[in-house]
């Protein structure tokens, strides 16, 4: 019996830990499965702006609030309704939405 219950405990940290290890790269993946701090890349498109500095990302899975502080923004801004790629953490508070808190943020606009 141990060696049974040893070997289900080994299968499950096993598939959490590559449940943990996926890279999230959708709104409506981490909307499923939100884990605190978990690094996170999004495309999508900033559609519209909150407050000082919560956006609201869109991506083709659904929409999600965006803490872009603004030395984070790019020099071509503003990039309000243009691709952009997010790179962040999974924020979650205990009575509001899911965020991230973006740590770069990049225009997809290809020149020329």
């Amino acid at each position: 019996m141990d060696k049974v219950i040893k070997a289900l405990t080994m299968v499950v940290s096993c598939v959490v830990f590559q449940v943990m290890a996926q890279p999230i790269s959708t709104v409506a993946g981490i909307k499923s499965h939100p884990i605190i701090d978990q690094k996170v890349t999004l495309h999508g498109y900033i559609i519209k702006q909150l407050s000082h500095e919560t956006y609201l990302l869109k991506d083709q899975t659904g929409k999600v609030q965006v803490e872009i502080d603004i030395e984070e923004w790019p020099e071509e801004q503003p990039l309000v309704n243009k691709p952009v790629e997010i790179v962040g953490e999974v924020e979650v508070e205990s009575n509001g939405p899911i965020a991230i808190d973006v740590e770069r943020v990049r225009s997809l606009v290809k020149c020329g």
